[in-house]
């Protein structure tokens, strides 16, 4: 599977959506994904870095966005639009 193929559905989300700022829960992620989040997600924040080395960036960063206001706790993230 090619990097980011597995988030394909939160980069077409983001593309569509049209926000500036958008707060998602993990949850919303995994149903705009069709499946999971790895463990690491609700573990470490380098898992949401902004960087092209990971995989699941590859989902914000082509749809323009950066992520922003990690809150682990609640399972939630924010993705704001680069200008």
């Amino acid at each position: 599977m090619p990097k980011g193929d597995k988030y394909v559905g939160l980069t077409s989300y983001l593309k569509q959506c049209g926000e500036d700022s958008i707060t998602l829960s993990f949850s919303e992620i995994e149903a705009k994904i069709g499946d999971t989040l790895p463990p690491s997600a609700d573990k470490y924040a380098a898992f949401w870095s902004n960087t092209r080395t990971h995989s699941v960036a590859f989902g914000w960063l082509d749809a323009d966005y950066r992520t922003e206001d990690l809150n682990l706790k609640n399972k939630q993230i924010t993705f704001k639009k680069q200008k």
